[in-house]
């Protein structure tokens, strides 16, 4: 689906529009990181504190947006732009030390699972869960974290 046209019917096109703009900056720059750690002639390497910086500063953007219309679900912002903040929201916190971020990564869990089925991926929950819990110490619900980390993996019980 083209970007332009996900975003054409939606409540806040503005809003679609920023979130687009943080998600084209974000994965340019990791991007570039990968593809310079693979080519030296490139340029010098790019950072994680770099990295941290814009996640920081998307980060900040998203609690704006999302103080001012919650979660942005497919309707407010489209099926890519809510994707789009998912992804942003997913590099708000990579430490356990980190709780603010892990923080409002659990609040817009909440906000997420409140919506509508129609209005979020279930798959970004399942991403999100498992962010959070790999941050927390946790094992994983859903395998979907790329940490060595163990998953819960529930007892069927006796199906005879």
């Amino acid at each position: 689906m083209d970007e332009k046209e996900d975003n054409k019917e939606v409540e806040y096109p503005e809003i679609a529009k920023d979130i687009e703009e943080m998600v084209r900056e974000d994965q340019e720059l990791r991007t570039e990181k990968y593809l310079r750690e693979k080519d030296s002639s490139r340029g010098p390497e790019i950072t994680w504190d770099s990295l941290k910086e814009i996640d920081e500063k998307h980060n900040g953007k998203l609690k704006q947006i999302v103080k001012q219309i919650g979660w942005p679900t497919i309707s407010k912002v489209g099926k890519t732009s809510s994707y789009n903040a998912w992804l942003i929201l997913q590099h708000a916190a990579y430490y356990p030390e980190e709780l603010e971020e892990i923080s409002f990564q659990e609040y817009c869990l909440k906000l997420m699972k409140e919506a509508p089925d129609a209005e979020i991926d279930p798959e970004n929950i399942k991403y999100l869960e498992d962010r959070i819990a790999v941050l927390r110490g946790n094992p994983q619900k859903h395998g979907t974290q790329i940490k060595k980390r163990p998953i819960t993996i529930p007892k069927l019980g006796n199906t005879r």
